[in-house]
């Protein structure tokens, strides 16, 4: 493919740095970019994909129409990384999920009283109650429907999502909501549900490439890259009891239980998408960030899990 349709690679000088964000394990600072605007850069951790596998993942969710954080690839004095366009306009506040859940929801565990980002205390059914109440609006651009009408609506997309691209981070931290003032009242606000962000946690991007092609070429069912797909875990729970969060899979399938329409809906957006588009996406990504072999690991891992999740449609026809 030609040079000229690859993706573009922005490059960060040394000057550009103006404020560190301390949420998250990895070094980040936010700027101020002349063609981007606001935009946080974050680095891309040695031996992984974090970079590519952002970048990817927000093409994807324009695939299926998904409310989401735009990501550019990028270089700072020469380190690989991306940068997370800000979602969060003028006059707006982020809430992370944890904070939200807390204000929200009184036996929720405070940040300062837990020493991980996975907690039994983020079960999906408490997270989706809590989005479905009248005063949790969905994403300010997402244009509502007669069948999509709530925050919650939306985030079973974000559900969908996760187990397409097989992202394992969707901790409390990794969602939020937007506070917007309310128009003429000083103290009142609005609430909208933040776009999906932060899926570094994807398309297998901690797997060397020789482990790749061993994926790739094995007739292994668990070892293959299909048995690596299954294996997806979420960070959410089903119950504060369990022991281990449900898989990507299983957190989607839980919602479409409760919420059908909105897993109605989105299925069909997942059903439009070719694997000719998503190989598209995955060709457009320079090899110096992305090599052959895991383009090919993460093609086969979507294709596999957009099988899995489209058998789910006979349960709503």
């Amino acid at each position: 493919m030609s040079d000229l349709n690859l993706f573009s690679v922005f490059e960060i000088d040394g000057t550009s740095a103006q404020e560190v964000e301390p949420m998250g394990t990895k070094s980040k600072f936010w700027l101020d970019h002349e063609q981007l605007g606001r935009c946080l850069f974050k680095t891309t951790r040695p031996g992984t994909g974090e970079d590519w596998a952002e970048k990817i993942s927000a093409e994807l969710a324009n695939l299926i129409g998904l409310p989401h954080a735009r990501y550019e690839l990028a270089k700072f004095e020469g380190e690989r990384g991306v940068l997370s366009l800000s979602f969060a306009p003028k006059g707006t506040e982020l809430v992370p999920g944890n904070e939200f859940m807390v204000e929200t929801d009184p036996g929720y565990p405070k940040k300062a009283n837990r020493t991980q980002y996975r907690t039994p205390e983020h079960v999906l059914g408490r997270v989706l109650d809590t989005l479905s109440s009248k005063n949790i609006l969905p994403p300010a651009e997402w244009r509502t429907t007669a069948e999509m009408v709530s925050a919650a609506d939306v985030f079973v997309g974000y559900l969908l999502f996760d187990a397409w691209i097989g992202n394992g981070d969707r901790h409390d931290e990794n969602w939020g909501i937007l506070l917007r003032r309310s128009a003429g009242e000083a103290t009142q606000f609005d609430r909208y549900l933040a776009p999906t962000f932060d899926h570094a946690s994807s398309l297998g991007r901690n797997e060397s490439d020789d482990r790749r092609l061993l994926r790739i070429e094995s007739n292994d069912a668990n070892f293959s890259v299909s048995g690596y797909a299954f294996r997806s875990r979420s960070a959410f729970y089903a119950a504060a009891t369990d022991n281990h969060p449900m898989s990507t899979f299983d957190a989607f399938s839980s919602a479409a239980k409760s919420i059908e329409t909105a897993a109605a809906y989105w299925l069909k957006q997942l059903g439009n998408v070719s694997d000719a588009e998503v190989r598209a996406i995955l060709s457009r990504i320079p090899e110096e960030f992305m090599s052959q072999t895991a383009s090919r690991f993460a093609q086969k891992m979507l294709e596999f899990n957009q099988q899995r999740l489209l058998a789910l449609r006979s349960v709503f026809e």
